[in-house]
């Protein structure tokens, strides 16, 4: 379950990041803030993939052989 909501938080972010990207493209302000803006970005896109359990395939394996839930933690 962990796992499921991590992937669906990775593409919250991934989903509101690119609404923001469309929305800057399209924003008529000044350049430092576009700027500013366009950084934020580049941020979320990295965050989502940090979240995102399907990055590391061997990792999510892993939590099936060896499950938390199984050892009371």
């Amino acid at each position: 379950m962990k796992l499921a909501h991590a992937w669906a938080k990775s593409n919250l972010v991934k989903g509101f990041t690119l609404a923001l990207q469309d929305t800057v493209a399209g924003a008529e302000v000044p350049a430092d803030l576009k700027e500013e803006l366009e950084t934020m970005v580049e941020w979320g896109f990295r965050h989502a993939i940090y979240l995102d359990p399907l990055t590391e395939l061997k990792w999510v394996a892993k939590q099936f052989k060896n499950p938390p839930w199984l050892f009371g933690y």
